[in-house]
């Protein structure tokens, strides 16, 4: 028996939408974090963000678009759908917006999706046909929510709307890539373009991977690749992938709730009735403990599906099946195409003893042919089948046996065609995995590298830090040295200074050639004999000629007299040369000044001219 029809999706899709909301209320309402900063109002109670979000649409309806949205999310967590409806139609009404005129219009078309108000043909009519939003992300938004309500009822026009959403997500739209991916694959899996589901659920995985696996798009891309396992009839794929889903929504009950439903859909696909029956409590006791609105339903639907299961089951008794009519009929008013529900009912009352029963299972049998998938039909033709041959009417048992050996062929026949497309999918899948395994290679490698020069680098950095250290410590030492010698030469200075002051008591007594031979003594107190030898040496490099000449100008200069005169020559002043020969100031003048004379020059000609000539 199958357990899988159009109403399900609708049904399971309206679950993703209403409680998954709390946790895309909490971060942003789908926006990526890292783009858009938290709104506070996300924080209020549902009521209050409601009634906030509502106000700031009136005071301004053609603001941020995206307001729109979070009013949906917060309509629906404070059970105020209907209400938001009735504003939604208040502002297309009023012509408020026109700029948001496409979240208006899609989120109408959302509103009655979920309460199944009779205008929501119309309404896709008018979303559809709507032109495309020069802002990416209403164009993304509007499409993706458009696509959402038709992904059951009209895949066709769905997919359309959802290429219209990818296309504004890869030109800056800034919703969900990864959900708008995903529900592309789910409504390419519901169309039989099986590798083309598989495709967009790959470059779903990436841009999680690029987005740091946000916790709800990852369980959403988890639950449609399952769903496309699980269509191609690879359960263990789809049980596998199920799997870790449930391990990523382990803390988010609603999502957690919507995920086991699904694992005993894909139970009950494969014939395995108990472990269907275990999800299926095991959903219906989480969706007990939800805080939503919604609850209510999701808890009917998950009963009649239990009940769905237990009226097809031979080893039911007649408590079991009268409960499980009675929790199908508490469903049906769920459904805009409940036919299956009401195969389910009827079935029940025929194996409770009401043989008019037959004529509402195949009034909903016929219904059910024109809206699900050929294996979907088996068991409702199986079930027929019984209550003919049951009833006597082996004529129609008859002709619905040739009528289901044409479907078992239709069925084989796509059987091969999903083995087919199975295989190619795997085949990829290997190649895929393949090449993750080759990058995750060298992205080590690369990983190495980079480590290898970092400790190059930090080695590098501790060289240059030693070589600073050195230079540093060495200039201190050289600055200490400096200093010590600086010491010395004061000392000198002392003590050639009181030698001058001695030169000068000297020539202050008229003893003018003592002095001059006190002078030639004391002439190098600072330079020694090896010190005057060197100068000397260097500077008759340096002006080869320049004794010659001094000794042609002027005889009887002493060698203390040809040192002053060289000092004098290479442009030392008075203090220069008091230091370089450790004398005084004034004994620099008295030496000069008998120089003068030696020279016989006139008052008005000056000494360091004369030299300076030579």
């Amino acid at each position: 028996m199958q357990f899988i029809n159009v109403e399900m999706i609708r049904f399971y899709l309206m679950f993703i939408l209403a409680t998954a909301l709390a946790s895309c209320s909490c971060n942003g309402a789908g926006h990526h974090t890292d783009q858009l900063p938290v709104d506070p109002v996300e924080a209020l109670p549902p009521s209050k963000a409601y009634s906030e979000y509502l106000s700031r649409l009136r005071s301004s309806p053609a603001s941020d678009g995206y307001i729109y949205h979070k009013a949906f999310y917060s309509a629906v967590d404070a059970d105020s759908l209907r209400h938001f409806a009735s504003f939604l139609d208040s502002m297309l009404s009023l012509n408020a917006s026109k700029i948001n005129t496409n979240y208006i219009v899609s989120h109408r078309l959302l509103c009655s999706y979920m309460l199944s108000l009779p205008d929501i043909d119309a309404l896709k009519d008018s979303a559809t046909s709507m032109k495309p939003s020069s802002d990416p992300t209403q164009e993304e938004v509007s499409s993706h929510v458009t696509a959402k309500t038709m992904v059951a009822s009209d895949p066709r026009r769905a997919f359309d709307m959802q290429f219209r959403a990818i296309e504004a997500m890869r030109h800056g739209g800034t919703y969900r890539p990864a959900e708008v991916l995903a529900q592309a694959a789910l409504i390419c899996t519901n169309l039989g373009r099986y590798q083309m589901a598989m495709d967009y659920i790959n470059e779903a995985t990436d841009t999680l991977i690029a987005h740091d696996w946000p916790k709800r798009e990852t369980i959403f891309v988890l639950g449609n690749k399952a769903n496309l396992y699980q269509t191609l009839e690879m359960i263990d794929s789809a049980l596998s992938v199920n799997s870790h889903a449930l391990e990523v929504a382990a803390d988010s009950p609603s999502m957690l709730a919507d995920l086991l439903g699904w694992r005993a859909e894909t139970f009950a696909q494969a014939g395995e009735r108990d472990s269907a029956y275990f999800y299926i409590d095991s959903a219906l006791q989480v969706v007990s403990s939800l805080d939503l609105s919604y609850k209510a339903m999701f808890a009917r639907h998950l009963r009649a599906r239990r009940g769905i299961l237990t009226v097809g089951d031979s080893s039911a008794s007649n408590r079991q099946i009268s409960e499980a009519v009675s929790d199908i009929r508490e469903a049906l008013n769920d459904w805009l195409i409940p036919w299956e529900e009401r195969f389910a009912i009827a079935l029940g009352e025929f194996r409770l003893g009401d043989h008019e029963a037959i004529s509402r299972m195949e009034e909903a049998h016929d219904s059910l042919a024109r809206h699900i998938d050929p294996r979907e039909q088996l068991w409702i033709k199986r079930a027929l089948i019984d209550a003919y041959t049951a009833t006597g009417r082996t004529a129609d048992a008859s002709r619905e046996y040739a009528a289901t050996f044409r479907l078992m062929d239709t069925i084989d026949t796509r059987y091969a065609r999903y083995l087919s497309i199975a295989n190619d999918i795997q085949y990829h899948a290997r190649e895929r995995l393949q090449e993750n395994v080759r990058l995750r290679s060298l992205h080590q490698r690369d990983s190495a590298r980079v480590s290898w020069l970092t400790i190059i680098c930090g080695m590098i950095l501790l060289l240059l830090g030693g070589a600073t250290w050195l230079i540093i410590h060495s200039h201190r030492r050289h600055r200490r040295s400096i200093e010590a010698h600086n010491g010395e030469i004061d000392t000198l200075r002392r003590n050639n200074g009181e030698l001058s002051e001695h030169i000068e008591e000297l020539k202050a007594a008229g003893k003018e050639r003592e002095a001059s031979e006190e002078w030639d003594k004391l002439t190098p107190p600072s330079m020694t004999s090896e010190d005057n030898a060197r100068f000397r040496h260097a500077f008759r490099n340096h002006l080869p000629d320049f004794l010659d000449r001094l000794n042609s100008r002027c005889e009887g200069l002493t060698p203390g007299d040809e040192t002053l005169c060289m000092l004098i020559r290479i442009g030392r002043d008075t203090d220069d040369i008091s230091v370089a020969l450790g004398i005084s100031r004034a004994s620099v003048n008295s030496a000069r000044y008998r120089i003068r004379r030696k020279m016989n020059l006139a008052k008005e000609e000056s000494l360091d001219d004369l030299i300076n000539s030579l």
